[in-house]
């Protein structure tokens, strides 16, 4: 028994024994790759340009707008004399046509104008107004405007624009009250209705001369 257990013994010595012992390993040297030069490519998209529709319009370019000059164009600032303004005035013609006072001035230049004035005789009271040159002015008046009925002298006188009160034209006319039933009864007397008979002419004699001959002597020979 004691035989089996020392070659029992023996046996796992030389098993234990016999196991070799692990060597030390050394690590790989790897030495770094150095780079060939060699570049990747570098890849651009190709453009692509956009297709306009058929109906697409080009928009038109704006053209800058030339700002004008603010130097003001000399003109003629002569002045005319009291003459030449008197020259270009025309004779006033003012009619007084009972409801309507007709205004006709005229001024034969564009730097003369006319102020008219009128100045009711029986209240003092005036209206006054102004007509430019180079034309014929046309003025109605409704009589009903004026202040007033009476006499009315006017005084048209010519004005440029450093000069008043030249070439002084006067005259008068006269505006009556009518009486409230006026214009109807003008109305009617228009129309035909209730206008007054006309006069029955009158006849006249026609006187004729009277011829009375001349008496004549005959010269008779004295008798013995």
């Amino acid at each position: 028994m004691l035989c089996c257990w020392l070659l029992v013994g023996a046996v796992v010595l030389v098993a234990c024994g016999a196991q070799p012992q692990p060597q030390p390993t050394t690590a790989p040297n790897i030495s770094p790759v150095e780079p060939t030069g060699t570049r990747l490519p570098t890849i651009v998209p190709p453009s692509v340009r956009a297709t306009l529709p058929p109906s697409y319009t080009p928009t038109a370019s704006i053209t800058p707008t030339a700002i004008p000059s603010l130097t003001p164009t000399p003109t003629n600032t002569t002045t005319p004399s009291a003459a030449e303004v008197c020259d270009a005035v025309e004779p006033a013609i003012i009619d007084n046509q009972g409801e309507i006072i007709l205004f006709i001035l005229e001024t034969n230049r564009s730097d003369v104008g006319l102020n008219i004035e009128l100045v009711n005789q029986n209240n003092d009271e005036s209206l006054e107004f102004q007509v430019p040159g180079a034309q014929q002015n046309i003025a109605p008046l409704p009589a009903n405007q004026l202040p007033g009925a009476g006499v009315y002298r006017w005084t048209v006188t010519a004005f440029t624009e450093t000069q008043r009160g030249l070439c002084e034209q006067t005259g008068e006319f006269e505006i009556r009250v009518r009486p409230p039933l006026a214009p109807l009864l003008d109305a009617l007397i228009s129309s035909g209705i209730g206008a007054p008979p006309s006069p029955t002419p009158i006849p006249t004699r026609t006187a004729t001369p009277e011829v009375i001959p001349e008496a004549t002597a005959e010269a008779t020979p004295d008798s013995p």
